[in-house]
């Protein structure tokens, strides 16, 4: 959960930026808020399917495949709601 929250914290950090810089007219960092994004979404990718495969040897095959699915709706659901929020339509 530490790992996933430490996540969840670069990313809000990194869309309140881009928000910020966006509504300026003016993206000098584009390059660094890509790479960031990019470092954040393959982690949250490996930490996904670290968790996947615990599940699946220590629960069962189809608890894990739900574990994964879910938890990418919610990923997909919370991310949203953080654009929503700082007002990027």
């Amino acid at each position: 959960e530490a790992d996933r929250s430490a996540l969840g914290d670069r990313r809000v950090k990194l869309i309140t930026a881009y928000v910020n810089d966006y509504h300026k007219g003016d993206i000098k960092s584009a390059d660094d808020m890509v790479k960031e994004s990019a470092d954040i979404q393959t982690k949250e990718i490996g930490l996904r399917e670290k968790y996947y495969s615990l599940i699946k040897t220590g629960v069962s095959p189809q608890v894990a495949i739900n574990f994964y699915q879910v938890e990418d709706m919610i990923g997909t659901a919370v991310k949203m709601q953080l654009w929503d929020e700082l007002g990027y339509k």
